[in-house]
């Protein structure tokens, strides 16, 4: 181990076993010199009286068993270098420790016993001078058992390198084969090993003794969902956002679309595997374990699946569209899930276009009758049941007294939502209002894309300082987390400035509506009329706490947060917070 741990130890595997080899060469020189003590040469016999060995019938037997002994060792030892570098001729990220242990370990176990058993014929070689017959024949056993052990090593390591090999070539094949398939299903059969029980590899998540066989994916469209089982832990409200898209595209294309989830783990925690599988109204895996290694490394390498939950689409039939992995996350968001089909990337609406004001805030949660041109949709939220039933109140005197449409849309918070829902039922059976309201995916849809727009426009000063939409989203984002409530005016087809502001400051100026707004007026002015003079009682007001969560994750410049009430620059502080 000395030999391993200090002088060879800056060497690769293959290369210690070639300067050991090469040491072993110059000894087995000499000692077959000494086998040859009863040939006429002369050489020999002087070697034999430098090694003070005797010149007799016995010893030159005695030498010849041992030479015998030490070839049979030499046969396996040379097959072991030759398989270790031939798995040096194979791709090298294959064979890093990190990545796949068991192939380094195997070499690693090979060289030693192959370094040992060289060391050991070294030092009998070395010994010969002090050795009599009876002992080198017990030193040839010896070497014979080691022959045994090597010999068995190489077996070992040629089944190993003839797997990898294969693997690394159905690795290489697959980018091949999703070019050019005219049935997925004879693609996916072979990334999974069924095993001798013919056992099919996919199960219905939300109950696993429903087993599911490749060959019913056949006609579908089908995406693969790839993650971890840890990330699940902060992506719960994703998991059911996609739940949610998922079971409306069923619903919509008749069951033409299938999920199937791949968890790729390093540990496998099957009660963890077993309680996010049950949450899954998809098919997954049977056991991540059945998954092929080289399939693994291709979801890594190409599909670029890190720790993020991906999702891939996958047509029956290849076409000119490559398979595409998308984050779940950005899938969530943006609210696509069949037209991952058809684009290379998701691209942001606010990416497109950051005026798009309606189409961005209202994505998912407006579950009323399509909007129309010139008609008004408020969106309003809080924690402040008071706070509700007071401005449902005060928006139906506006609209009696302009005969203005304005569409109600609650966006809530965890227990918000089930406190206000009485008076919100309550408003409809009065028929005070026409409320729609968000349930709990559609309201964190409606935040964390806020904050997903917010962190990819950020980053442009001019984009962030001067957008309509990014000014708009700013506000909106501070009043996430407040008890208090809050209301955003917006007008369908428009791309005006919202009008939008804190619950007090929103009643008081629509108690005041008379003050401000004639009811021959142009409609499609309400929104600008209501914007400046939310500003105007704004800039009155002494003070003002003007505050934005957003999580840890998001990467934030410090100068690029501005307070939108007094355009001054935003203090940065760290909160912990623990919220049902």
């Amino acid at each position: 181990m000395s030999i391993l741990e200090k002088e060879l130890a800056d060497y690769l595997w293959d290369e210690k076993l070639i300067i050991m080899a090469a040491a072993f060469a110059v000894n087995y020189g000499e000692f077959y010199l000494l086998t040859q003590i009863d040939s006429p040469d002369p050489v020999p016999k002087n070697m034999a009286f430098l090694k003070q060995l005797p010149v007799n019938k016995d010893m030159g037997g005695a030498l010849q068993n041992l030479s015998g002994a030490i070839n049979v060792l030499i046969q396996p030892i040379m097959a072991v270098i030759k398989c270790v570098l031939q798995f040096s001729d194979l791709d090298p990220k294959y064979f890093e420790a990190e990545i796949q242990p068991s192939a380094m370990n195997e070499i690693a176990r090979a060289t030693y016993w192959t370094i040992y058993s060289v060391v050991t014929c070294g030092s009998y070689i070395a010994a010969l001078g002090l050795r009599d017959e009876h002992t080198m024949a017990k030193m040839a056993s010896q070497l014979r058992m080691l022959a045994s052990k090597v010999s068995s090593m190489q077996k070992g390591l040629e089944l190993e390198f003839s797997h990898w090999k294969s693997e690394i070539e159905l690795y290489k094949g697959l980018n091949d084969r999703f070019n050019k398939y005219q049935d997925l299903t004879t693609i996916l059969i072979d990334l999974f090993d069924v095993g001798p029980d013919g056992k099919p590899p996919l199960v219905l998540g939300t109950d696993a003794k429903i087993e599911v066989r490749i060959s019913s994916l056949k006609d579908t469209k089908v995406f693969l969902l790839i993650s971890g089982l840890d990330a699940w832990d902060e992506q719960i409200n994703s998991l059911k956002a996609l739940a949610k898209l998922y079971q409306e595209l069923q619903a919509k294309e008749q069951n033409r679309y299938r999920i199937v989830w791949l968890p790729i783990v390093d540990k496998f925690n099957e009660q963890k595997f077993s309680k996010l599988q049950s949450l899954m109204p998809w098919y997954t895996v049977r056991n991540p374990k059945i998954i092929k290694t080289y399939f693994i490394k291709y979801i890594r390498e190409v599909w670029k699946f890190t720790n993020e939950t991906i999702l891939v689409p996958l047509d029956q039939k290849s076409g000119a569209k490559f398979p595409t992995s998308f984050t779940l996350y950005s899938v969530c968001i943006s609210g696509k899930l069949a037209e991952l089909f058809t684009e290379h990337e998701i691209i942001p609406p606010w990416d497109q276009s950051l005026q798009r004001a309606l189409d961005l805030l209202l994505g998912g949660i407006y579950t009323g009758p399509s909007p129309k041109k010139a008609s008004i949709i408020c969106l309003f939220g809080g924690e402040d049941v008071k706070w509700i039933g007071d401005f449902i109140t005060e928006i139906n005197v506006v609209k009696d007294n302009t005969q203005i449409s304005i569409d109600l849309v609650y966006v809530g918070k965890s227990s918000a939502i089930d406190h206000s829902k009485a008076i919100l039922d309550s408003s409809t059976e009065k028929k005070l209002s026409d409320c729609s309201k968000a349930d709990e995916i559609e309201s964190w849809l409606f935040w964390t894309r806020l904050e997903r727009i917010f962190c990819s426009g950020i980053g442009d000063s001019k984009n962030a300082k001067e957008n309509n939409t990014m000014k708009d989203v700013k506000t909106l984002l501070s009043f996430k987390g407040s008890y208090m409530g809050w209301a955003a005016f917006t007008q369908s087809g428009s791309s005006n400035k919202m009008a939008k502001a804190a619950g007090e400051v929103v009643l008081e100026v629509l108690s005041k509506i008379n003050e401000w707004w004639k009811a021959d007026t142009n409609v499609d002015s309400f929104v600008l009329a209501l914007n400046e003079k939310i500003e105007e009682l704004l800039k009155d007001q002494k003070h003002h706490c003007y505050h934005i969560v957003l999580p840890t994750v998001a990467k934030v410049a410090d100068e690029m947060m501005i307070c939108e009430i007094c355009d001054r620059k935003m203090v940065k502080y760290l909160m912990y917070r623990c919220c049902e």
